[in-house]
């Protein structure tokens, strides 16, 4: 960073809030030896999240910096540096009936604050504030359904979102969130996070759609650019998830790609939400302090 080297300040840690300081608030951090530091908080606001298809919008909530409003950061070279958009496991009730309030984005949203990260977590279309009715179930959640249909196009749009508020966008997604965002959100993305994919989940489809269920999905994965930060965070006791799966799903995917097993835990990763959460942040954080010294 240059102005640490203009105050001779080399021994003074790069933090990852100072991405959201001004210059004057750099240059004092630095003179003074790292002691002194703006105060900053972050505040959740419910927001509205446009969908493409022009259908009723996602219901969400942003967390962001107090101190740095939306019309300050409409300006391209003041925009936070990152920001986090989270899309949530799969919201049948069979599957778990997740949404944007389960553990494991509220233990990100905990995370993201320690961490000054900007985070945007929704629910998918016909889950609860997001035009949510008692049909839900009939309309995506029956026997035979596997998924949201809408959910790829719906990561898309919230990847939209926060890129127009963010310098660069972290896409992480647990379940089905996560399986989706090869399609398209990443299109957009920095920085893939990719938590409890299920390479096995296959299983759930019909056996004579198997096979090109499969063959669809691992293309995705051989789509993603190279050169962007992937983390998968995977429990040792998911049942879709087995090692030589995941292994291959790995091999498929384009470098830098770490693979993190989280011991003990299944694919729900219940009782493992706030470490998960933590490792996620910690991996953008680390990004990003690349960036900073120009190893990025």
């Amino acid at each position: 960073m240059a102005v640490q080297a203009e105050n001779m300040a080399d021994d003074v840690d790069i933090l990852p809030e100072m991405r959201y300081w001004s210059r004057q608030e750099v240059e004092q951090y630095f003179e003074s030896g790292g002691e002194e530091r703006p105060d900053m908080t972050m505040v959740e606001e419910h927001v509205s999240v446009p969908r493409a298809s022009g259908g009723l919008p996602l219901s969400g909530w942003l967390l962001w910096p107090s101190d740095v409003s939306e019309d300050f950061c409409d300006q391209i070279t003041l925009k936070p540096a990152f920001g986090i958009v989270f899309n949530p496991a799969n919201p049948a009730e069979r599957l778990g009936a997740y949404h944007m309030d389960s553990t494991l984005p509220l233990a990100l949203v905990a995370a993201c604050k320690a961490a000054r990260l900007p985070l945007l977590r929704y629910d998918y279309s016909h889950v609860r504030g997001s035009g949510g009715s008692s049909d839900y179930e009939e309309l995506y959640g029956g026997a035979n359904s596997t998924m949201h249909p809408n959910a790829a196009d719906e990561c898309a749009d919230a990847a939209r979102f926060m890129q127009d508020r963010c310098s660069r966008i972290v896409v992480c997604g647990m379940s089905l969130g996560a399986a989706v965002m090869p399609h398209k959100a990443c299109a957009k993305a920095d920085v893939f996070i990719s938590v409890s994919t299920a390479p096995d989940f296959v299983k759930m489809f019909p056996e004579s759609q198997r096979e090109e269920f499969r063959r669809q999905d691992e293309a995705h994965y051989t789509k993603l650019a190279a050169g962007m930060p992937k983390l998968f965070i995977v429990g040792t006791r998911d049942r879709f998830a087995p090692k030589p799966a995941m292994e291959r799903l790995l091999s498929l995917t384009p470098a830098p790609a770490t693979l993190h097993w989280v011991e003990g835990a299944k694919h729900d990763l219940e009782g493992f939400e706030p470490a998960v959460a933590q490792l996620a942040v910690d991996f953008v954080v680390a990004h990003w302090q690349e960036l900073c010294t120009g190893k990025g």
